[in-house]
């Protein structure tokens, strides 16, 4: 790469941070520039601008488009040997596979980015791809398997000092061990996760960590204690949050 630096790419998904009409804007100008780039030869930098192209395409809702700006960003990433561009858009298009239901097509995506990773020594963008290897071993039903990447992922947040994909990977182990119905598990993994996003100040996260932990004691049959998470979750998140509302 260049001096340029790609968007974080968080446990959430990336996000410009654009609203009311911010996108727009952004593709105009991403526009532009790739104009500029391609009069100039600059293929680097337009393999950056398409890659961006493709974040505001995505984040518009135009996913066919989305995915013709990163087919063509990868190409000339791969060109100008830009390994840690590769890794980034190969993210972005296993997360773009995965939420279509493409799940080997993400496997395929999320693992050439892994080893790119790997090579280069990205620890934290590798935790990231490890806990979204993780997700799609889970929901393809492989649960000792996303346990495993999981705790890989964890491990490396915390090698990282990234508290926020520490707290999201602990309620995910949370939420994976209700699953397999090791609720003393779960409990554990949400009551550090909760304190985890309570250092962070992301109250909606606790709140939603709450209501599962709630769920949890339910199960357990503690019930003063779901109760007292139950009522907590309510306070975080408001009574009127759509995830209250929907039972989490």
């Amino acid at each position: 790469m260049r001096g340029w630096r790609w968007p974080a790419l968080g446990r959430r998904g990336i996000s410009l941070g654009k609203r009311n009409g911010g996108l727009d804007k952004a593709k105009a100008s991403y526009e532009q520039s790739l104009t500029i780039r391609r009069e100039l030869y600059d293929r680097e930098g337009e393999g950056e601008v398409l890659a961006n192209l493709g974040e505001v395409a995505r984040d518009q809702g135009r996913l066919e488009g989305a995915e013709r700006f990163f087919a063509e960003a990868l190409v000339i990433l791969r060109e100008t040997q830009d390994r840690a561009g590769e890794g980034l858009v190969l993210v972005y298009q296993g997360d773009m596979a995965h939420a279509r239901g493409h799940l080997e097509e993400a496997e395929h995506r999320f693992t050439e980015a892994l080893a790119i990773e790997v090579e280069t020594g990205d620890r934290p963008l590798e935790g990231v791809i490890r806990a979204r290897l993780g997700l799609l071993a889970q929901r393809r039903g492989n649960l000792e398997e996303a346990e495993r990447y999981l705790q890989q992922a964890l491990a490396i947040d915390v090698e990282a000092f990234d508290r926020e994909g520490e707290g999201s990977d602990l309620a995910r182990l949370g939420q994976l061990m209700q699953q397999r119905e090791r609720l003393t598990e779960a409990a554990e993994y949400y009551e550090r996760a909760r304190k985890k996003f309570d250092e962070l100040g992301d109250w909606e996260s606790q709140g939603d960590t709450l209501h599962r932990l709630g769920q949890v004691e339910q199960l357990r049959g503690r019930l003063q204690e779901a109760e007292d998470a139950y009522l907590r979750s309510i306070y975080r998140r408001g009574p009127e949050s759509p995830s209250a509302l929907a039972g989490g």
